[in-house]
């Protein structure tokens, strides 16, 4: 019984897909696929092989310019946060939900490439806008500003604040007048 209704349904659909023949039948196309597999494959409409033609469906340019849209926005947005966060390129695409097309055809995104390029952060300069952003606050509430006092309230280490001492020196400098 459940074969003739198999039989039935790849006559009256002369383009049906074995998806579609399984959506359609499916409480008969799984009792013969356990009891009976070799006949099922044997009946079934013949697969379409489908060519992975991306690059031709997918406007690169126009995904590009889409992308470079969406990674300026949540730039500026990871930049607001009151806890700073480190921009690197899972920060900007991960919550955005492109961060696999990033990895796997960031060639064909020139726009985005170069953007992401231009933002993600090293640790090191990670720490020097922390460390701006303390010098920053400390200038406006009018206090004495203290290396050892910058670099406790950054966390830093004291190795690595030594790495970034000098150009933290220069932007109090630049900015005590």
């Amino acid at each position: 019984n459940y074969k003739i209704k198999i039989i039935e349904a790849v006559k009256n659909n002369n383009n049906i897909s074995r998806t579609n023949l399984r959506k359609i039948l499916e409480k008969e196309y799984i009792y013969l696929y356990r009891y009976d597999k070799e006949w099922l494959f044997n009946n079934l409409p013949t697969k379409i092989e489908h060519k992975n033609n991306l690059s031709k469906r997918i406007n690169w340019n126009k995904r590009d310019r889409e992308y470079l849209s969406l990674l300026k926005e949540k730039y500026r947005h990871l930049l607001s946060l009151e806890s700073q966060v480190q921009i690197t390129k899972s920060s900007l695409t991960k919550s955005l939900g492109i961060q696999t097309n990033i990895e796997k055809r960031i060639n064909k995104l020139p726009l985005t490439k170069s953007f992401i390029e231009q933002k993600i952060e090293s640790t090191e300069e990670f720490q020097i806008r922390r460390c701006k952003k303390i010098i920053d606050e400390l200038i406006s509430n009018n206090e004495i500003i203290k290396l050892w006092k910058i670099q406790r309230k950054a966390a830093i280490r004291s190795n690595q604040f030594k790495k970034i001492k000098f150009k933290l020196e220069n932007y109090i400098e630049e900015n005590i007048v």
